[in-house]
Order: structure tokens, then sequence, then C-alpha cells
């Protein structure tokens, strides 16, 4: 829809001239307004058919031309400024010289501000429109202005007013001659949505007054001339796309979900803001209560945004929307319902069946620690516990709770282990395992009595006894031969002899008493040029060690003096502990004393 008014004016009657064609005018209809010199506003009548030289006036009028209907986004648009001299009686044989001519692109009103032709405040609204760097308009082939550059520029930036300024000045002819009228054509850029609506529009459109304000002045007699005009535009929101893609199939009990893409409107408009709001229903019409709803916010302008999940608790088939809100100058968006991208269909799960092989640890003797290990194999991803329990001692069927039990934590296949039992009792114990099962999987056992899952705890073994050591000399000589057991007759030296119960590791540790003198801490040490002075002390050090595998009864070591093939013991007095070790790490110690003479 486009529209024009002329608001034109003259200013140069008196009062009383103005009084008398005030009456004449009523009493004989309207045409259309004038203003005048004073100021005040008269009526021109198309019944009279002249009009006397002392009421003539300086009028034009301006039409402002934006196209009707606009798109948010859109740039480079065609617009244009015309102003025209419409003077009558005996200004009409004159020239008239623009002094001035401003527009407001976009009013939320028709009616401007006299004087100034600018929007009233309450109604502006700029920028609505823009016109591209630079801003200048130009005269337009066969008016008056023809070939004429304007410069555009801003007069009041709360309204948005600017003002046409020529490079030479605008000469309008006499009405209905070639150069009466003057048209500026420039472009401009529809930048946002206007917020005050001067018509009536459809959704997402608002309906904008384009006023137009002139000021020329008469060559005639110097009288100035004042117009105004405006044209109506409807400016459309910009109309961002959106799409989704949801989760197109899943199970109850597993989440689902939606992504929503939002596209730059076309031509591109202002960055999208606002939210997103995914709905998700049962019905196929998208008509009953959602059965989840989630909301996102824009913050990137176009692109991804994904919903929050939801996890079904009943099969069927699922419609999502997703639906863009809009903003201040973006209309909103919605995805159809029953899209085929933006449905969900749920299916009953099928649980896995899994498999649980384990292996209790080897036998021990009491005091030993035993435990037990699953490999949990076959599973969808399998979640829960492992429970491991304990029966025993001589309980095969696992009857009655368990003595005890321990829980491992299982994220997916693979092997589990219980924590460690050290049993007091010796007998037969037995583990059972259970795999406790999810949503996706089903629970599992292994059976009581299982080879694998029995444990032999045999009684605790005492320490070796160590019984009669001897020697069969105390005091004897060094020679040349090393340590060793043997039943034969005694070589030189000394052969010691004990008698064990079992078999086990045995060791003989030498150890001498050696002077030395105290120091710090009542440490006794080697005596040196420091400490000699230090009170006297007596040290046990070890000579030497020597190890044997010993057997149950009497075992004889010949010893001739010889640690190694490289080592011997001097002279002196010597304790020997000979130590016994089973295989648990029990021992027991016994000890004799001897001396080696030169």
């Amino acid at each position: 829809m486009r529209a024009a008014v002329a608001h034109n004016s003259a200013k140069w009657i008196g009062g009383l001239r103005r009084r008398i064609l005030i009456a004449l005018l009523m009493l004989t209809g309207l045409a259309r307004w004038r203003v005048l010199a004073g100021g005040a506003a008269v009526m021109a009548t198309m019944l009279f058919a002249t009009v006397s030289p002392a009421w003539a006036a300086v009028e034009l009028s301006v039409t402002p031309s934006l196209p009707s209907n606009v798109t948010v986004g859109q740039t480079g648009l065609a617009a244009s400024i015309q102003v025209t001299n419409a003077s009558t009686a005996t200004q009409s044989t004159g020239n008239v010289t623009l002094t001035e001519l401003n527009l407001v692109p976009a009013c939320g009103a028709t009616t401007p501000t006299v004087g100034t032709g600018d929007c009233p405040t309450a109604d502006a609204d700029p920028g609505v429109f823009t016109v591209p760097s630079p801003p200048t308009g130009t005269g337009e082939a066969g008016t008056a202005c023809a070939g004429t550059t304007f410069t555009i520029s801003g007069v009041d930036s709360s309204t948005g007013q600017v003002t046409f300024t020529p490079t030479t000045p605008v000469v309008l002819t006499p009405p209905a001659t070639a150069d009466a009228t003057c048209r500026i054509d420039f472009t401009i850029n529809v930048s946002g949505e206007p917020t005050h609506d001067a018509g009536t529009a459809g959704t997402n459109s608002v309906q904008t007054a384009a006023l137009g304000f002139a000021l020329g002045q008469s060559s005639v007699d110097a009288s100035v001339g004042e117009a105004s005009g405006y044209s109506l535009t409807t400016v459309t929101k910009a109309q961002p796309g959106i799409t989704a893609a949801a989760t197109t199939t899943g199970e109850v009990g597993a989440p689902i979900s939606d992504t929503a893409t939002l596209a730059p409107a076309s031509p591109a408009g202002p960055t999208p803001t606002g939210s997103i709001t995914f709905n998700l229903y049962q019905s196929a019409t998208c008509s009953m209560t959602p059965v989840f709803s989630s909301t996102v916010t824009v913050t990137s302008g176009p692109g991804s945004y994904p919903s929050g999940s939801f996890t079904p608790t009943s099969s069927g088939t699922y419609h999502w929307t997703a639906s863009y809100s809009g903003d201040a100058s973006n209309a909103g968006a919605t995805t159809p319902c029953v899209d085929s991208t933006e449905t969900t269909t749920i299916s009953t799960v099928t649980p896995a069946k899994p498999t649980l092989a384990t292996t209790a640890s080897a036998p021990v003797a009491v005091g030993g620690a035993i435990s037990d290990s699953g490999v949990l194999a076959g599973g969808s991803d399998p979640t829960g516990t492992i429970e491991f329990g304990l029966f025993g001692p001589s309980n095969p069927t696992c009857s009655g709770a368990p003595i005890f039990t321990s829980t491992a934590k299982v994220g997916g296949d693979g092997t589990y282990s219980s924590g460690p039992f050290t049993p007091a009792v010796a007998g037969t114990y037995d583990f059972r395992a259970l795999y406790t099962g999810d949503a996706g999987n089903t629970a599992v056992e292994s059976a009581c009595g299982a080879a694998n899952e029995s444990v032999v705890v045999s009684p605790a073994t005492s320490a070796p006894v160590i019984t009669s050591v001897r020697q069969s000399v105390r005091r004897w000589r060094a020679g040349k031969s090393l340590a060793r057991i043997s039943s034969a007759k005694p070589p030189v030296g000394t052969t010691f002899s004990f008698t064990l119960n079992t078999a086990a590791k045995v060791g003989f540790a030498f150890t001498a008493k050696l002077a030395g003198r105290k120091v710090k801490h009542d440490r006794c040490v080697a005596q040196t040029r420091s400490n000699r002075h230090k009170p006297s002390c007596t040290r046990i050090v070890t000579a030497g060690r020597l190890s044997f595998t010993g057997h149950a009864g009497t075992n004889r070591v010949s010893f001739d003096g010889r640690i190694s093939p490289t080592k011997k013991l001097a002279a002196g007095t010597y304790a020997l502990v000979v130590t016994a070790t089973d295989s648990s790490g029990k021992a027991t110690s016994k000890q004799l004393r001897f001396t080696i003479v030169k």
C-alpha cells in the first residue's frame, strides 16, 4: 500500500483577510489545507475559479516514495522523494527555490510535527531504514534537479530524520511547466522491524510511514511556503529457517534427544536471538500435552542447538517439534508435526544374556588369603555390580548366609575380582558370584560347588624344630675345604650337626664379639684415631653367612672355616646361629659357640 498526502503552506496573508477567507470557505465547503504566512490553517475550495492575488500562496507538494512491501534484511532498495511547485494565483507565475527537504523514513504516525515535518517522539522508529554509504541521492532525469547530487545527512537521531542537501540550488519553475518538479532517487536498506504501527499490517509485519517535509521561497515576493506528505510501507520480519533431526530409533530406558538447526534468513537479516523450544509428543497430531519439553537459548545466531535428553518408559512412536521464538526483527518458525526427521520409534528392550566364568584362588594354609574373580562376557554395555559370596568351611550347598561378601562395580565386559579373605579354620571353602544385570542385560550367577570355585585351606604349619645342635670339636684349626653336609668321617676342622623335624631352608650366621668405642646415641663402633678415648664397648659383628637346604632328620655340615672360596674366618671365638625356615616363612633358631686357633 502506498499513499501520499500533501500539506502545503504559504505565509503572507494578514489577520483580517485570513478571517474573511475562512468564513467564505466555511460557507462553501473544503478541498484541502494550506498554511499561510501568519501560520493559521485555511482551506481552498474547488468552487472558486479564481483567487484574489492578495490571497495567493506559495504552495509545495511533497511525496516520499519507499517500496510498498519490504522484508528486514533487504538492501539496495530503490526509493525517492518528490517535491513540486504547486503555488497559486500570482505566486504561480514565479519560480520557487527549494531551501529545505527532509525525510523521516519510518514513523508510527502519519501526522508530522508542525514546522519541522519530524516524527513525534512517541512514534519514532529510528534505524528501521538506513541509507548505504556514501549516503547520497541523485536528481532524476527529466526533472528540475536532473543530475544534481544530494548529500543525505542526519538531522534528528532520535527520530531518524535526514535532510537532502544539493550541490547546487534547486529551482522549481511555475506549476505545470517542465521543471516544476524535482525527484531525487536514492537507495535504502531495511535494517530492522518498526515498533510502532502506523496502519494495519499482518502477522510478523508492521506498517510504517515515511514523512517528507519541504520549504521553498518564491521569486515573486520572497514569500516562503512549506509542505509535508507521507507514504506507507509494510515491513515484514526476516524469516530464519529451522530444521531438526531427532534420534530415529531407541529402546525403553535409553535416552533420546533432538537437534535443531537455525538457518539464516534470505535475504540475511539481523543475527537471530531468542530461544528454541523442543516438544515431544506421543500424539500423532502433536495436539496433546507433550511428554517432554526443553528450551535452549539462541546464543550464536544461525547454527545447531541440541535439546535436553528424555528417557522413554514405554514403547511406541514419538514426534518432536522444534519452535524458534523469533525476536524483534526475526519471525518465529516451527518444524512440522510428524516430520520424517522428527520421529523416534521406541521398542521394548530385548536384554542381552551375558556369561560369568569364575575362578577361585589357589589352596593355602590357614593364615593365607583367598579370593575369587569372574570374567563377564557377551553383555550389551553392561553396568551394575558383581557380588561375590564365600561359604564354608565344608558347606558345599552354600546354605545360609555367606561368611564373607565383596562387591565389584561393572563397567562393560571384563574381569572383576573380589576382595581378599583370610580363613582362620582349615577346610573347603566355596565361592559364588552373581552379576546383578541392568536394563539391557540379564542377571547371571555361578553355581555353588563348581570345580573352579572351591578352595582347600590346610591346617597351619608350625615352625621347623631344630634339635641336637652339636659340633665335633669346639677348638680347631682352619682348613681349605668349603663347608658341606656330609655323612663321611669329619675332615680337618669341625662338623656341625642338627636334627630337623621337616625339610627347611637352613641358614648359618657366624658372629664374633669385637672391642669397640661407645659414641653418640650409645652406638658401639670400631675404634678409630678420633674415638680412641671414648668408653670401651663390645660389638657383635656378623663375620659370614651360609645357607643350605636341610632335610628331615640329622644334618651334618663339615666346616673348615671357609665362608667362600676367597673368604675364611680368622682365628677367634665365634657364635653360630642356626636358623630353619619353612615355606610359609616360619622360623626357629639355635646357637652354639666355637673357637678357631692358628
